[in-house]
C-alpha cells in the first residue's frame, strides 16, 4: 500500500431481496501528508470506477457463471 494511505477498509454487505441479492461495498481510505491531500480527489474518482467495474464483473459471474469480457481481456 502506498505510504500516503494510512488506513483502508472495504466492507461488503449482502442484502436478501427475495429473488435477488443486493450487494453494497463501503470503502474508506484515510490518506496522510501532502501527497495524500493532493491525491484525494483523483483517487476518489479512480476508486469509484474500479468499484463499479468490480460489481459489474461480479454481477455477470453470478448471473451467468461466465467471466466478464473485461476480466478475460486483462487475464489473457
Amino acid at each position: 500500500m502506498p505510504k500516503m494511505v494510512q488506513r483502508a477498509t472495504n466492507t461488503w454487505t449482502h442484502i436478501d431481496r427475495g429473488e435477488a441479492t443486493q450487494i453494497m461495498m463501503d470503502v474508506n481510505m484515510e490518506l496522510k501528508g501532502f501527497v495524500g491531500w493532493l491525491m484525494r480527489k483523483p483517487m476518489q474518482k479512480r476508486m469509484g470506477k474500479i468499484l463499479r467495474e468490480n460489481l459489474e464483473e461480479l454481477k455477470t459471474f453470478v448471473e451467468t457463471g461466465q467471466v466478464h469480457e473485461r476480466k478475460k481481456r486483462v487475464n489473457s
